[in-house]
């Protein structure tokens, strides 16, 4: 909605000499709940420029799907509310089930938030969903100990 946000982003990427296929941009729906001309257009340079548009939070938002056609999205992340309670709970199993088969159809790049369990990894991926995330992999880390994670061997089983 910052007017300046696109520009600012820009630059920074062209500072950092980063490529913008590298980075993906995380937002949520309130981005559209003013139905901002504005927002969408600014979303839409940015990947025009190369940086990758994840939808946060889908599924949790009243109407989620509306913003499906308005913008062109590479990743919908599914909301942690429905990961915390897919092994439990069929119903929640089953709206994951949808939400996924919606962005396969549409050639939408999938992500689990919230996972914390085997389990519930186990059941994800037998979903096919592309990416997780979630406390089973890492708690949040500071710049410093990123490096050193990702050179280490991963601690969670990998699919076979």
């Amino acid at each position: 909605l910052q007017p300046s946000l696109l520009k600012g982003m820009l630059a920074s990427l062209e500072e950092l000499v980063l490529h913008p296929e590298t980075m993906t941009l995380d937002f949520s729906e309130s981005v559209f709940m003013e139905e901002s001309v504005g927002s969408n257009h600014s979303l839409e340079r940015l990947r025009k420029h190369g940086v990758a548009l994840c939808l946060d939070d889908f599924g949790r938002g009243f109407s989620s799907l509306s913003y499906l056609h308005r913008l062109t999205l590479d990743q919908i992340k599914v909301d942690r509310s429905f990961v915390a309670t897919m092994v439990e709970a069929p119903r929640e199993r089953e709206i994951i089930r949808s939400i996924l088969s919606l962005a396969h159809q549409l050639e939408i790049g999938s992500i689990a938030e919230g996972i914390e369990t085997l389990e519930q990894l186990d059941r994800i991926r037998e979903m096919k969903c592309h990416f997780g995330q979630g406390f089973l992999f890492s708690p949040p880390l500071k710049g410093e100990e990123v490096e050193a994670f990702l050179a280490a061997p991963p601690a969670w089983p990998r699919p076979t």
